[in-house]
């Protein structure tokens, strides 16, 4: 639950964008040659809700922050810092300097839904395939896994045969028993298919390459 002193920025982001924040953080991040600057860290519940802020905050258009970097400021003036986590004492805020970051908890929540799946219920998840000796591995970082057969012709056949729609259904069916706060929806799942040729000669073998 937020702190009662938050209740007013709250009430003025909500009456702005027509939600309100589930969370709201102010600390203060390194800026280069030991400066630092004071970062407000808005945390909204629903990943759409947050995608509504990124077209502005990817171009060089910073209304967005501005207006709330506004509102902090009126809402929040008695606001202090120390030494990084949120106080009423110390340092004042720079509301001019503020750096305004936006998340959104449905999206680590559906990442820690799978990132929760055990090595266990991964291989039981690999069997299930009925992929046989086709299958080389399967391979993953914040969502569903990646199935790899060995050649792009097995991939290509894969694919072609309808199965990648049954292998998100495993896993989908897999992952929702670690979906605590029930964000994760089969629509959102899916499998892609990929072979280990492609892998050697596009990644030079290296799972750095391919999950950047």
């Amino acid at each position: 639950m937020l702190p009662a002193y938050w209740a007013p920025f709250v009430c003025a982001f909500e009456a702005r964008f027509g939600f309100a924040p589930l969370w709201v953080d102010l600390d203060e991040v390194s800026a280069g040659r030991s400066r630092v600057r004071p970062r407000l860290t808005v945390v909204l519940e629903r990943t759409a809700q947050y995608e509504r802020f990124v077209p502005a905050l990817l171009t060089t258009n910073h209304s967005v922050e501005r207006a709330v970097r506004r509102m902090l400021h009126r809402t929040g003036s008695s606001l202090h810092l120390s030494g990084g986590p949120l106080r009423r004492r110390a340092k004042p805020v720079d509301f001019e300097g503020l750096f305004v970051v936006f998340c959104d908890f449905e999206r680590l929540a559906t990442e820690h839904a799978h990132a929760m799946v055990t090595r266990e219920e991964t291989r039981a998840f690999e069997e299930s395939l009925l992929l046989g000796d086709r299958l080389w591995c399967t391979a993953r970082l914040w969502g569903p896994p990646v199935v790899f057969v060995w050649t792009d012709a097995d991939a290509a056949r894969v694919r072609s045969g309808g199965e990648t729609e049954r292998f998100a259904d495993l896993w989908y069916a897999v992952a929702k028993t670690h979906d605590e706060f029930g964000y994760l929806t089969r629509e959102a799942v899916a499998v892609p298919i990929d072979s280990k040729e492609n892998f050697d000669a596009t990644y030079s073998s290296n799972w750095y390459y391919y999950f950047k």
